[in-house]
């Protein structure tokens, strides 16, 4: 969506809507059909995501009915760079399309976003031209910067050791919880297996739930 927006000299991505097949209920029916979240295996599981904790639904309720408020969320790298994966796997294909509509609100001021001193540390190392150039675009939605401080690498360390998650991982995490954000969304199974439902008051999850949650 971004790349038509470009495409077409749009300064807003609500004046593109018209142009989307997909709406939020189409993004809700698929997500019932395709996410491996959704499958009765993994909700009967104690070890999957299935908002069983309950801590992880309390905090979570107060966003289901809408986003009066303003929410601070803090995305993973992965989230910026969605769109340009494998978008025939149908996974894939629901969280690039959360993704921009979180990054569209964002540009509506419906919701804030965080930058951090790792986001622009991965998007340097990042090889591929295309990519980084988008990713440096949506940066400057982010009205929320965080730099390198002391406190969030002594924060890193503590969760990596807690919650065995690499230390790139870890350092996203304790930016996060630096910045005050309300939520971490990530694409990484693994990153949101070993984290849990919450980090401290921190609640993380994926794109495409955090956009279901809408109304």
């Amino acid at each position: 969506m971004y790349h038509l927006k470009e495409l077409l000299g749009h300064t807003s991505l609500d004046t593109l809507k018209h142009y989307a097949r997909l709406t939020i209920t189409d993004l809700r029916k698929t997500h019932a059909k395709c996410h491996p979240m959704e499958r009765d295996d993994c909700k009967e599981d104690n070890n999957c995501l299935a908002g069983k904790d309950d801590i992880y639904e309390s905090n979570i309720s107060n966003y289901k009915t809408g986003f009066d408020m303003s929410v601070l969320l803090y995305l993973d790298y992965n989230c910026f760079q969605r769109s340009f994966d494998d978008q025939r796997q149908a996974r894939i294909r629901l969280e690039a399309i959360a993704c921009e509509e979180i990054f569209s609100r964002a540009e509506d001021g419906r919701v804030d976003l965080a930058w951090s001193f790792i986001h622009e540390d991965e998007n340097i190392v990042c090889p591929y031209l295309d990519r980084k150039s988008e990713v440096l675009k949506l940066s400057e939605l982010c009205k929320v910067k965080i730099g390198p401080d002391p406190k969030i690498k002594d924060l890193a360390v503590e969760i990596q050791k807690s919650k065995k998650l690499a230390a790139k991982d870890a350092l996203h995490v304790a930016c996060a919880i630096h910045s005050r954000a309300d939520i971490f969304l990530t694409c990484d199974d693994s990153l949101q297996r070993k984290a849990g439902a919450k980090c401290g008051y921190l609640v993380i999850l994926n794109p495409t739930e955090y956009v279901l949650m809408e109304k």
